[in-house]
């Protein structure tokens, strides 16, 4: 499983045992949208609850992307409302989903200009668009992956040690700027490998604690 709280270097590994190219691996994969994007991942079969197009196009791409497996299908569901998560996002309205038939139809024809003129009418429809150039202020009403994330690094008993570390060298200033410098490179990388991704509107931000420059949450309040 890959979702918003798997740590860097879980997920990395995750995704090699998948990408593996010396052996066949059998398994299932259970992810949010964060594995939708940027991830060279390619599967026999796939399931996913509709979101927004490009969401939708993104996971297609991952079954059979490789064009070397004899099954290969992917099916949607609606299960979850995608407006609690998406919000703004004029895209998760149902006419511009995969419940609507049109909708549907230019998916699966890859009639993407199409969708874009319905989407570019949705959005003219709010007072603040009626420029029609306004490509700036109507993108951010289209946006595959909020990118205003925030990277923490979750603290507990396995990974107090390196914060310990990082803060104790940060702090000692008897040490050169060059061999500082380099010990917290190092640091930082094991810093990163046990780090999540917190976005806007997550209730976890309001606990997350700063120091030396690193960015913490103790792990028992993911």
């Amino acid at each position: 499983m890959i979702t918003g709280d798997t740590k860097n270097q879980e997920r990395q590994d995750i995704l090699t045992k998948t990408e593996s190219k010396t052996k066949i691996w059998e398994g299932i994969l259970t992810g949010t949208q964060v594995i939708e994007a940027g991830v060279n991942i390619d599967f026999d079969i796939g399931l996913k609850d509709i979101s927004i197009l490009e969401s939708e196009e993104q996971f297609a791409g991952r079954i059979n992307r490789n064009s070397s497996k004899k099954i290969q299908r992917f099916f949607f569901f609606n299960y979850f409302d995608a407006k609690k998560i998406l919000r703004n996002d004029v895209r998760t309205s149902q006419e511009l989903t995969l419940m609507d038939d049109n909708t549907f139809e230019n998916f699966k024809n890859k009639e993407f200009l199409p969708f874009y003129e319905k989407v570019m009418g949705f959005l003219d429809l709010k007072s603040e668009f009626k420029d029609y150039w306004n490509f700036e202020e109507k993108s951010k009403f289209m946006k595959l992956i909020d990118n205003d994330g925030k990277t923490v690094f979750v603290l507990s008993r396995e990974t107090e040690d390196v914060l310990r570390k990082y803060n104790e060298i940060y702090e000692n200033m008897e040490i050169s700027f060059y061999e500082r410098a380099i010990k917290l490179k190092n640091l930082r990388s094991k810093i990163i490998d046990n780090s999540i991704t917190l976005y806007p509107g997550d209730d976890r931000l309001e606990k997350v604690e700063r120091k030396n420059g690193v960015s913490y949450l103790k792990s028992v309040d993911l």
